[in-house]
């Protein structure tokens, strides 16, 4: 069980990763002792992590797609594990069926994502097979639709040391700026000048992002359906509402849709897939990806307050 005041933590780390403990003990009316244990509890018990979330638009990370991955089983957690560590794979999770695993990549140029499927990826030891499902648009990411105005406007120009920063704190948003500053080789003023100018700029945020399955949602799944190309957008507008979708995406190379769906239990979602998304006109087929483990998620919802 997650206590009120472990939620009331979260819900001011979502709103800033960063924030010191004595300013979360003020909140909360704790001292800055018991927010430290409690923070570093969810921590360590990974009922959150704390990075620095990015805004592909900002970022200029226009080149995305979803890739599906059978591997060797024996190298399925080694491969994992390198996929976490690369800095433009925002989402790894294990799933169940024809693929073992799935990630999401947000790469700044179509070349460098064909030159990371081709050169990087399908060189892997383990990766047997892969499929890839490039995205045309985002409409939906974090529970959140993404609007027009999210995505226009011309991505900032970013300094060496901002591209340093944004990749350290998205390995941990809470990192001391001392231990900031050794790692780019740039002054403490400095580095705490560039993170203010990073988030005023919604560059990147930097935020407590829940483990769902800690939560009461433990089922979720990925969904790729394929669609009469002139129903996708009346597909889309009936779907976009639903509470239990946190992301969807239309794709490029195929007239279909991507799907993130999120429900308390299995059942639950056997229900939502069969008679919501089942019964809409225009899908011809619907590929699932059942979740094993998330990995990496650089995406979050926010929890609302709660009484014990």
């Amino acid at each position: 069980m997650i206590s009120k005041t472990d939620q009331q933590l979260i819900i001011e780390l979502q709103k800033d990763g960063r924030a010191s403990y004595t300013d979360l003990a003020a909140k909360l009316g704790i001292t800055p002792a018991t927010a430290a244990k409690r923070v570093e509890g969810l921590l360590a018990s990974k009922i959150i992590d704390i990075r620095a979330v990015q805004n592909p638009f900002k970022l200029g990370l226009t080149a995305n797609a979803l890739i599906a991955i059978k591997a060797d089983p024996a190298k399925i957690e080694d491969l994992c594990n390198q996929f976490v560590d690369h800095f433009y794979v925002n989402n790894v999770m294990t799933v169940f069926g024809p693929f073992d695993m799935l990630i999401l990549v947000f790469f700044p140029t179509w070349e460098m994502l064909f030159e990371f499927i081709h050169k990087e990826l399908s060189q892997l030891a383990g990766v047997m097979q892969y499929e890839t499902f490039q995205i045309r648009e985002i409409k939906k990411r974090s529970h959140q639709p993404v609007d027009d105005a999210s995505r226009c406007g011309k991505a900032p120009t970013l300094k060496e040391i901002d591209w340093q920063l944004i990749r350290e704190l998205a390995k941990d948003g809470r990192m001391n700026i001392s231990e900031l500053s050794e790692r780019v080789g740039t002054h403490i003023s400095t580095v705490s000048r560039r993170i203010a100018a990073l988030t005023k700029d919604h560059i990147v945020k930097i935020q407590a992002i829940p483990n769902p399955s800690k939560f009461g949602t433990t089922s979720n799944a990925i969904l790729v359906l394929d669609v009469d190309p002139n129903r996708i957008d009346p597909l889309c507008d009936e779907l976009l509402p639903c509470p239990e979708v946190h992301l969807m995406l239309s794709l490029f190379d195929r007239s279909g849709v991507i799907l993130g769906i999120e429900t308390a239990n299995n059942e639950i979602l056997y229900r939502f897939i069969k008679k919501k998304i089942g019964t809409l006109p225009g899908i011809f087929g619907v590929q699932t990806f059942i979740r094993g483990e998330i990995k990496k998620r650089f995406y979050a919802w926010f929890l609302e307050t709660k009484e014990d």
